[in-house]
This record gives C-alpha cells, structure tokens and sequence, in this order.
C-alpha cells in the first residue's frame, strides 16, 4: 500500500499530481510495478475516485469535513472532473451521487476503508460517506497483478495531453480580436477628445 497527498495516475492537469513531473512518475510507477498487488491510496484530494490504468489501481478520498464542491471554486469541480476523466476507472456504481452511473467519482465527504485478506490474498478498498454508507468500491481484488510491460509503462496516459489545444488556440484568437477592438476604441475615443480641445 503506497500512500500520497496527490494523485499519481490522473489526467487533470488543473490539480496538483504526479503527472506534472513525468520522470518522477515514471519512476515510481517502475517501483510499484515491481511491487505484488500494489495499491495507491490518495489522501483528501476533494473528490472519491478510482483510476486504474493497466494493473495499476488509484484510490482517492476527499476528505471527511469538505470536497472541491465547497471552496470559491465550487462551481467547476465538476465539470473539471467530468472534463479531464480519461484517467479514470469506468464501472456500475449505483451510489455515486453524480446522476451518472460509470462516474467513478464522488463529490460527498467521504473516507477510505481498506479490508486485507492476507490468506486469500485480496483486498478491496471502499470509499464511505461520514454516515459510513458506501459510495464507492474496488471490489474484491487479487494481490498477483499483471507487471505493466515497458510500453504500458509508456503509455501511462499523460497529465497534460493536448486535447484542450484546439479550445486555446481559439480563446487566444478571440482575445486578439477583443484586444484589436479595444485599442480601436481609446484611439478613436481619445482623437475624438483632442478633435474637441482643439
């Protein structure tokens, strides 16, 4: 069980992670492939999630007293989470709060409950609210994982990955033309008042 304050396997580039320093993530993504039935724990993060990529299992919890839903920027947790879910382990969870079936997301103040069976050799992780009803969960899983192979590793999809380049490009052409706009309108205000003081 390897524990973090941030993510290690999300998509979101707005949030703090891992994914913004690549080589440090590679490298311990290496380490935890070398580990039987690693399993990543993240620590009030804002959100309940799972996020699995390969054999690599991510679980986060929000944290028992708020989520991203309550600060000033309340208001675009979800869409932020809903934009960058590529990350994101995708199942029927009928408890998720979101209206949204596959969400693998929660925005409740939640905690994280690890159950280990070392005879069986499983654990499952489950994600409660504070009443301790469950919102989200991993289900029973094996200790033996599939070693992520020098590819996978590769592949690990990225944090920053280009897909929001299109939408930039076009609000930077829409900020030129507002600027453009704007210089226009102090010249010809400001000819205007030296045409009347003369």
């Amino acid at each position: 069980v390897v524990v973090s304050s941030v993510q290690v396997l999300t998509t979101n580039p707005v949030m703090e992670s891992w994914g913004h320093f690549p080589e440090e993530r590679k490298r311990l993504l290496k380490l935890l492939n070398n580990a039987k039935g690693a399993i990543v724990l993240i620590l009030d993060m804002g959100a309940a999630a799972t996020i699995q990529q390969q054999s690599v299992l991510e679980v986060t919890s929000s944290g028992l007293t708020h989520t991203c839903t309550r600060p000033f920027y309340g208001p675009v947790c979800k869409p932020l989470l809903d934009t960058f879910s590529k990350h994101r382990w995708k199942h029927n969870n009928n408890n998720n709060n979101n209206n949204n079936n596959d969400a693998a997301y929660v925005l409740v103040p939640n905690f994280g409950l690890v159950q280990i069976d070392w005879e069986d050799e499983s654990f499952e992780v489950e994600l409660r609210t504070v009443e301790g009803r469950v919102v989200l969960s991993t289900g029973r899983r094996r200790f033996a994982q599939d070693v992520l192979t020098k590819d996978e590793l590769d592949n690990v999809a990225p944090c920053i990955d280009g897909h929001l380049i299109p939408y930039a490009n076009k609000l930077r052409s829409y900020l030129v033309l507002l600027l453009i706009a704007t210089a226009m309108y102090i010249v010809r205000t400001h000819g205007r008042g030296a045409a009347a003081r003369s």
